[in-house]
């Protein structure tokens, strides 16, 4: 026969079990109840050693993106773990729900293709055979590279081109070398010091546009996440873009134009 469920931790077991019961008294059916009580038990399970209320939103963030499934049923698992944690905070059984922030899962899978395995693995650089024309990077600050894991994880959930997260991790990666006191950390940058930062780079227009955007969004994240209260990338101003170059009328065709003309 098939083998017996592992055992839920009792913190998760209780909870879980209060929840579906409150489900069903509001009317949901049995088949949505087994779909969600299959979700939690993954949950629980693949958190053994943190309670409900110890799991955070970078935890829910990097186990959402780790699992290998079909991206409805992605899609299912995150609407169950919100509802669940909402559920569990409007009855007071965690302060805060760490799925409030959890990216919307796009209804269509990404084109076949558009994912690189290993772009989101911090590591994955050292252990390609890539021919090296120059320096070697300097390595990544922990917090730094912790961070922009989290954020890459983010984007990738939210269906992002692995170009565009690519080249958000370069910029991230190259911010980290070379800001002030990057030891500190992403969280510990100020207003002042990330506006200097960025001011000072040497780098075409479209370049300084891009970088805001990665800024901005990163930032945004860290707010959304819980890892700061205000973005020191708002205040960033929006690149001005140059207009178009004029074209002046040939001298021949002004001069057909105004012998053309009438008296108006």
């Amino acid at each position: 026969g098939r083998p017996d469920a592992p055992p839920l931790p009792p913190a998760w077991d209780s909870l879980i079990r209060v929840y579906l019961a409150e489900c069903a008294k509001t009317g949901t059916k049995p088949t949505t109840l087994t779909a969600r009580r299959g979700h939690l038990r993954r949950l629980a399970l693949d958190h053994p050693h943190h309670a409900p209320g110890a799991i955070t939103a970078p935890d829910l963030l990097t186990w959402l993106d780790s699992l290998d499934l079909a991206h409805a049923t992605r899609r299912g698992i995150r609407y169950t773990v919100r509802g669940f944690f909402a559920w569990a905070q409007a009855r007071g059984y965690v302060s805060t729900s760490p799925a409030r922030h959890l990216p919307p899962i796009p209804r269509i899978a990404p084109p076949e293709g558009q994912d690189v395995p290993g772009l989101d693995d911090p590591h994955a650089q050292d252990r390609a055979p890539v021919r090296r024309t120059g320096p070697v990077a300097a390595p990544i600050p922990p917090m730094w590279e912790e961070a922009i894991t989290g954020f890459m994880a983010f984007e990738r959930i939210q269906g992002r081109a692995t170009t565009s997260r690519k080249k958000n991790r370069e910029q991230l990666a190259h911010l980290a070398r070379t800001i002030p006191n990057a030891e500190n950390g992403p969280w510990s940058v100020t207003t002042p010091t990330l506006l200097q930062w960025y001011t000072d780079r040497e780098i075409a227009l479209e370049t300084r546009h891009s970088l805001r955007t990665t800024l901005r969004a990163f930032y945004a994240w860290g707010v959304a996440a819980g890892h700061l209260t205000t973005s020191p990338a708002d205040v960033i101003p929006p690149v001005r873009r140059p207009g178009p170059n004029p074209h002046p009328l040939p001298d021949d065709l002004l001069g057909q134009a105004l012998a053309a003309a009438d008296a108006r």
